[in-house]
């Protein structure tokens, strides 16, 4: 998605992951179990069509190239990982998310493996509309790490 906004706002408004539930919808809450400089650990609780989704998450910053690669280390799903890129792109932002998910569920995936992966986009997307709402709003409450 394309953000009107400079490269360290929309990295530091992503990089605040624990801010997330005070504008995405969906996001009912955040715990941080472990951080420091360039690595976090995150418990996160959300809900898509009526249905709560918990996991525990490790992120990892690399600050110089505006990026993040996230994990999960376990939660209701049996894998869950992906990137986030930040870059400029002419007068606007890019923010890209990358992730892949497995349901562990191999016997029912063509079943429910489409309507499972059409919710996972949506929470992306969500998630991408989301960040550039509160940015260009300019309302973010940006802290430093």
């Amino acid at each position: 998605i394309l953000i009107k906004s400079n490269v360290d706002t929309v990295y530091k408004t992503v990089k605040t992951i624990e801010q997330y539930a005070s504008f995405m919808h969906f996001v009912k809450k955040i715990s941080i179990k472990e951080k420091n400089y360039d690595r976090m650990v995150s418990h996160w609780e959300i809900e898509i069509d009526g249905a709560p989704i918990l996991w525990v998450q490790e992120t990892a910053f690399f600050d110089a190239d505006r990026k993040m690669q996230f994990c999960m280390q376990n939660g209701d799903f049996k894998e869950y990982r992906g990137d986030i890129s930040i870059e400029n792109y002419g007068s606007y932002v890019r923010l890209t998310i990358n992730a892949c998910f497995d349901w562990g569920i191999p016997c029912f995936e063509k079943i429910v493996g489409k309507v499972l992966e059409r919710q996972a986009e949506k929470a992306i997307r969500g998630m991408l509309i989301a960040f550039k709402k509160e940015i260009e709003r300019g309302s973010t409450i940006v802290t430093g790490r």
